[in-house]
Parts: C-alpha cells; structure tokens; sequence
C-alpha cells in the first residue's frame, strides 16, 4: 500500500459482532479482516511505503512503534512456490 493510496475507514459494527478489544484499546483490522488485534486507543496510526505504522505517540515523540504489512502467499506460474529468501 503506498501512502498516496492510503485511505482510513471507521466502521460502526453490528451489536452482534465478536470483535472486543480490552477498556482503552480498540480492535484494528487491516485488509477486510485479515489481519485484527486491539492497540491502546490513544495510539498514532500512520500510512508507511509498503505497510502500517502505529506508534504510542505521534513520532518524533514515540518511544515505542508496530509496524504491520500483508503479504500474500502464491505460486509463480507452473506451480512453483515462491523464493521468499529475498525477503
């Protein structure tokens, strides 16, 4: 994801949703629910160059950050896994 397609969404979930984060937290989800866990409410979310970056405060202030990127596991054409070495 490149910063210039970044787009934030806020969501109201149905009443009936499972989603629950601890008091002060709140649920992120990232890629329609492929990725999902809770950080504390207060924190600084960012776009990256190829991800997500949260930070406890808005940097250059932070003293602690999580940076998180999807990848996608496939096969090149014929069947064969990917190299992944490289990364």
């Amino acid at each position: 994801m490149a910063k210039d397609s970044w787009n934030e969404e806020v969501f109201n979930l149905s009443p009936r949703h499972r989603w629950t984060a601890k008091p002060g937290n709140v649920v992120f989800v990232a890629d329609r629910g492929a990725v999902r866990f809770e950080i504390p409410r207060a924190w600084h979310v960012a776009p990256g160059d190829n991800s997500v970056k949260m930070y406890d405060r808005k940097p250059p202030d932070d003293n602690m950050g999580l940076e998180m990127s999807v990848f996608y596991l496939s096969r090149v054409s014929g069947g064969q896994p990917v190299d992944w070495r490289g990364l």
